[in-house]
């Protein structure tokens, strides 16, 4: 995910209403500074999940990092989409200078000149043939015999005389210059490769919102985007609110993203005020006082709750001084950053594993680890009998715990742990079925560790470079 949303990769920027001409990123950092200036805290982390706390609680969400947990009563996802690349150097190389995603944002840059359009679905066709109001020529290249648009698209595209199709061919490569840096041409391949002179290439094979981690937690359409309520930013879930691209796959521009997050801002507003939630951040000791404000308490009874709110606080500054002590130590043996890659495992939890684990190398397999776990059944025999009863339970209770914690997280990321359970659950209930995934789990902590993987994509099952399967 690109901080500061797509307009960080963007250069000249002439759409957004107050600026004839500004580059992304000035744009962006002008944006940072002026929500600083209205009070705005921005804290640089990646939230991995999210998860909505009981009534009891005396906030409403918990949203979890790698290295922090925050507390809230709303949330607002602006995470926005990310354009799907070919993944080639010279379009990595090139992009902002002739390589682009969005023909909205940049055809005017290519009045009178040649363009090529990449793809072959109802993006691609839609950026062809709104080139043609710039681009002299449009050459729209596909890696199949036809295309996947809808059939009206395709009949406008064809009846346009400025474009042009080349079927079962993909691009190998984007030829540029670097003084000035700029698109001179692409190679394209058949049954033979050739040369094409453009000035521009759009990639357009679609577009992904961010919105993996909010999975099961809100309602989505089959392409991932957030599905709010007509005419607002309302989600599926009370209190959650859905802004800019995670929500829009029509029109994808920064003045509409900034429109909706006003919209959404507002939203929140109305909510917190209706639910009698104080908008500044909230404290133990400001929950004590709102009780003391419903109930009729003497004054000793007042005196003694102030000085267990103000202990409650001064306990709960240390638990955090403590908790990040912990993740420093962690961090110091080997597989934590291992174990963190995995979706569902938190820098408490995985700090936990480590500790419980210690050197994975004194655990020949999958198995020694499930039964030094506990989670592994017990087997007893007399008179020739086998009886099976519950977990042995053995080990660390806190890493046990701690296991299926982030099992039940992880099922909702992995389709095969989650198929698992499911499958476990219709068999022998919930209870078994949860502890059953937890030793599969744990199977695929052992062979993190042992193999030294680090996840790229744990819900594909992906490393980084490098990473063996």
């Amino acid at each position: 995910m690109q901080p500061g949303g797509q307009l960080t990769i963007t250069t000249d920027v002439e759409n957004y209403p107050g600026f004839i001409s500004i580059q992304g990123p000035e744009l962006m950092a002008q944006k940072k500074l002026h929500a600083e200036k209205v009070g705005a805290k921005i804290i640089d982390d990646e939230i991995k999940s999210v998860a909505q706390l009981e009534g009891s609680n005396e906030y409403g969400f918990k949203s979890f990092s790698n290295t922090n947990d925050y507390y809230s009563d709303a949330i607002i996802i602006a995470s926005g989409a990310q354009a799907k690349w070919l993944g080639l150097e010279s379009e990595k190389e090139f992009q902002g200078y002739g390589v682009s995603a969005c023909a909205t944002c940049d055809g005017a840059f290519f009045r009178n000149k040649v363009v090529a359009v990449v793809g072959g679905g109802n993006t691609a066709v839609e950026e062809a043939i709104f080139l043609t109001r710039f681009a002299k020529e449009v050459i729209l290249i596909h890696r199949r015999d036809k295309l996947r648009a809808e059939k009206v698209m395709q009949d406008r595209l064809f009846k346009n005389d400025k474009i042009k199709v080349m079927w079962n061919h993909t691009v190998e490569q984007i030829l540029g210059e670097e003084n000035p840096k700029k698109v001179t041409g692409i190679i394209v391949k058949s049954t033979e490769a050739q040369e094409l002179e453009v000035d521009g290439v759009f990639i357009a094979i679609g577009h992904a919102p961010n919105t993996g981690i909010f999975k099961g937690f809100v309602e989505m359409d089959q392409q991932g985007y957030i599905i709010t309520k007509p005419g607002t930013t309302l989600t599926s879930r009370a209190g959650v609110f859905a802004a800019g691209d995670v929500q829009d796959k029509v029109y994808r521009q920064a003045v509409v993203a900034a429109g909706t997050g006003c919209m959404a801002a507002l939203d929140a507003e109305k909510f917190l005020e209706s639910s009698e939630i104080k908008k500044e951040v909230l404290t133990t000791k400001s929950g004590f006082e709102r009780s003391l404000g419903k109930h009729d308490w003497s004054y000793l009874e007042r005196v003694e709750i102030e000085v267990i709110s103000s202990n409650l606080e001064v306990i709960r500054e240390s638990l955090k001084k403590l908790e990040k002590e912990i993740i420093a130590f962690a961090k110091q043996p080997p597989g934590f950053n291992n174990l963190i890659s995995i979706k569902g495992i938190g820098a408490i939890s995985a700090a936990i594993f480590v500790a419980t684990i210690g050197d994975i190398n004194d655990f020949s397999n999958p198995e020694k680890l499930t039964a030094y776990f506990g989670v592994v059944l017990r087997v007893s025999q007399s008179n020739q009998q086998c009886t099976i009863g519950r977990i042995t339970k053995r080990g660390s209770k806190i890493g046990r715990t701690s296991l299926v914690q982030c099992t039940w997280i992880a099922i909702r990321y992995s389709p095969y742990l989650k198929s698992f359970y499911e499958h476990v659950k219709k068999k022998r209930g919930s209870a078994k079925a949860i502890i059953a995934t937890a030793r599969k789990f744990l199977t695929t902590i052992f062979y993190t560790l042992k193999n030294n993987w680090v996840f790229k994509d744990f819900t594909k099952f992906e490393f980084f470079t490098g990473q063996q399967s």
